[in-house]
């Protein structure tokens, strides 16, 4: 989705092909529902945590797709993060 963004604003187009945005909408749900249901049992630790995204995933769909309706909102956190250490 963050492909279609960029490549809708590097031709000046206000939002992505509606077509090929709606079919990775479907899969973004599909992922999110398979992630439901694989970890449905909860029987571990990991597997609760897992769950929890995959519903937070299916439930705020709105909230983390908004970078592809919006300009204004950043498609990660990235911008957020401090500075990585400089390594060598």
């Amino acid at each position: 989705m963050q492909k279609l963004v960029a490549e809708a604003a590097a031709a000046g187009q206000d939002s992505p092909d509606s077509a090929a945005l709606a079919e990775q909408i479907r899969l973004y749900r599909c992922a999110a529902q398979l992630g439901i249901n694989q970890t449905a049992a909860r029987s571990s630790k990991l597997m609760r945590a897992h769950n929890a995204l995959a519903h937070r995933l299916a439930d705020r769909q709105e909230d983390y797709l908004r970078f592809t309706t919006d300009r204004r909102v950043p498609a990660d956190n990235n911008g957020s993060d401090p500075n990585p250490r400089v390594m060598g």
